[in-house]
């Protein structure tokens, strides 16, 4: 995936809904978390991407108001607010898909957009999300026999004896190889998190 060439962050700059770059920097970034979110929630594929676009709908009327504060304590504001947005979207579109005089048992099935689920669910699948993003931008900034040895050793927990006789390395270059990779990989995810305001973040 091409990195995110940004100044200021993400967040910051679709406070101007006219610039289109931003937007698609963020749909690209962000869309894949709603939707997978959705879907843990049980809604359809169809479903999921009904509520991917309604939030959009929603954020481009909310973005302008926004303000980004880098001051510590002000972290992850944004998530809330996004995650608020989603589990109010599902519930609008559960209810959209109950026939006229939906029995008790149907309404149960429906997520209660009052009740956020823990923060951990949204959290764990951004962060995944996040090292798939960091990963794709590494891989393809060092050589292929240092990615596979790291592959094999750390993604793959193939034994470093066994990635040295594989490779024709040593063991010591495997551990060299799992130390350099995993440098860039934790420099590329604070990155990512400075680009999308992941890391402080405020809303008014």
């Amino acid at each position: 995936m091409k990195p995110l060439n940004t100044s200021r962050t993400l967040l910051a700059r679709i406070r101007d809904t006219t610039d289109q770059d931003a937007w698609t920097q963020f749909y690209r970034l962000y869309a894949p978390l709603i939707v997978g979110f959705a879907r843990q929630r049980g809604c359809s594929e169809a479903m999921a991407h009904d509520v991917l676009q309604e939030t959009m709908c929603r954020l481009i009327r909310f973005m302008p108001k926004f303000t980004y504060n880098p001051a510590p304590g002000r972290k992850r504001q944004f998530r809330s607010y996004l995650l608020s947005v989603v589990m109010s979207r599902i519930s609008t579109i559960y209810r959209s898909t109950i026939p006229a005089g939906g029995n008790d048992e149907t309404l149960k099935c429906m997520p209660d957009e009052r009740v956020a689920p823990p923060g951990s669910d949204l959290d764990a699948l951004w962060e995944k999300y996040i090292m798939f993003q960091a990963i794709d931008r590494v891989r393809t900034r060092i050589d292929a026999s240092t990615w596979r040895s790291f592959e094999m050793y750390v993604l793959d927990k193939t034994d470093a004896g066994t990635v040295a006789a594989k490779l024709n390395i040593t063991r010591n270059l495997v551990y060299q190889h799992k130390n350099s990779v995993t440098r860039l990989l934790q420099k590329e995810v604070e990155k990512i998190q400075s680009e999308t305001g992941d890391s402080a973040d405020s809303c008014e």
